[in-house]
């Protein structure tokens, strides 16, 4: 039904623009005429054909407004130079067809308006030149602050930018010359108006911009930490600022948006639709967008490709941060059940076999002579004996590690080693099982 209407209005705006030709007559000529009929012609089709091909892009509506102003400034002043907006507008917003968002690109834009509404300032060839210049430094600065497909995307947009600025200023320039050329510079002008515009259709009709919507999309979804969300980085790439998405929750069998609400399929002839996202069988999100988006299957379905993935590695990331974090809490508590078995061993041994040993070694002692020589050596061994359990004790966890925490168990460690060591520690009390894997 909207392809109907843009037809139907096309066809109408194209026999009103022959009409105008017609009673205005050929005071050029008729092959000018001809020409500049053709012209306005040109603008209107391609507006048809851009906006049923391409409704997502914004650009055939400023085909079709350009088609309309050119016939309407056949009809003289102060019509005459109303075609300069909308032809600006066209080429500083391609391939989105908005509002660009460059300052100088809309600097230049509302001064093509008002030189295409104000006749004196249009009138004025050297306002007309430096107009010319401005769409020149709006256009290299978009193109410059691109990247990528992105600015594989705006190379047509730029050379049809140049070209229009070039033949604007070309006759403004040769008045202020003093060289009188109206008739050509009016060929030129025509001629280089429908070559620029069918070029940006033929770009537009390639798809090459959707592509740059597309990489633009995927790098921004490569990373979701800024302030744009999800849904908003999907409803820029459609075009679409009330695009939502939301993503299936198995536990309450719907599609929840980024806030927790339900999101479902509009009603009928609401002036929206939704797209299914699933992965072999298995939901996975509902894109909901107006039906201008719908009728962009390709651009759609990239953005659909593009969001599924984007779906599938946030829930991806989940499991593995999920997991992460279950392992960290398993090593955390095989950290804690090995140190807490070394105390007990500790105490085990203190209050076992070293005390024993150490009530043997005072017998021995208090015995003296009436056992020597043989009680000299036995208590040596004796005391050798504790000291290899206090060895032990310490290896499983150091008595300097209770009391001075992690500097003095390093210092106690640096002290028995072969080799000279200088420990330089700063660290404060931590938790009991930190201090005891990082001694050991």
């Amino acid at each position: 039904m909207r392809s109907g209407i843009v037809v139907a209005a096309t066809a109408t705006a194209v026999a009103v623009g022959i009409e105008i030709e017609r009673g205005v007559g050929a005071p050029d000529g008729v092959p000018l005429a001809g020409l500049d009929a053709g012209v306005g012609v040109l603008l209107l089709v391609e507006g048809a054909i851009a906006t049923v091909r391409r409704p997502v892009s914004r650009t055939g509506l400023w085909f079709s407004v350009s088609g309309v102003a050119w016939f309407a400034g056949t009809l003289g002043w102060p019509l005459v130079f109303l075609h300069r907006g909308p032809l600006v507008q066209l080429h500083l917003s391609y391939p989105s067809g908005r509002l660009p968002r460059a300052w100088t690109a809309r600097v230049a834009i509302v001064a093509a308006y008002l030189d295409a509404l104000i006749l004196p300032l249009a009138r004025d060839d050297r306002l007309t030149v430096a107009l010319s210049a401005l769409v020149v430094v709006a256009a290299l600065r978009t193109f410059r602050a691109s990247a990528g497909a992105a600015r594989r995307a705006l190379l047509p947009a730029l050379v049809a930018a140049i070209a229009f600025a070039g033949v604007l200023s070309l006759g403004a320039v040769l008045r202020l010359a003093g060289v009188e050329a109206r008739l050509t510079v009016l060929w030129t002008y025509d001629l280089v108006i429908a070559a620029m515009a069918t070029l940006l259709l033929v770009d537009l009709l390639r798809a090459t911009w959707s592509r740059a919507v597309l990489t633009g999309l995927v790098v921004d979804l490569g990373d979701l930490r800024g302030p744009a969300t999800l849904r908003d980085r999907l409803a820029a790439a459609l075009g679409d600022p009330t695009a939502t998405i939301g993503t299936w929750d198995d536990a309450r069998g719907a599609y929840l948006d980024e806030n927790g609400g339900e999101v479902v399929t509009p009603a009928a002839a609401s002036g929206r639709t939704a797209t299914a996202i699933d992965d072999d069988g298995e939901p996975v999100a509902l894109l909901v967008h107006s039906e201008a988006v719908a009728a962009d299957g390709e651009l759609l379905g990239a953005v659909a490709t593009a969001a599924r993935l984007a779906v599938d590695n946030a829930r991806l990331a989940a499991q593995i941060g999920t997991q992460l974090h279950e392992i960290a809490a398993s090593r955390r508590r095989l950290v804690e059940a090995a140190d807490t078995e070394r105390r007990s061993l500790q105490r085990a041994i203190d209050h076992g076999p070293a005390r024993r040993l150490g009530m043997v070694g005072s017998l021995v002692s208090s015995a003296g002579d009436a056992i020597a020589p043989t009680g000299a050596l036995l208590g040596r061994e004796v005391q050798a004996a504790i000291a290899e359990l206090h060895e032990l004790a310490d290896g499983l966890r150091p008595a300097t590690l209770a009391e001075g925490g992690l500097p003095a168990a390093l210092a106690a460690l640096a002290a028995r080693s072969a080799l000279p060591v200088r420990i330089s520690a700063d660290v404060p009390r931590l938790p009991d099982a930190i201090e005891a894997a990082a001694s050991r």
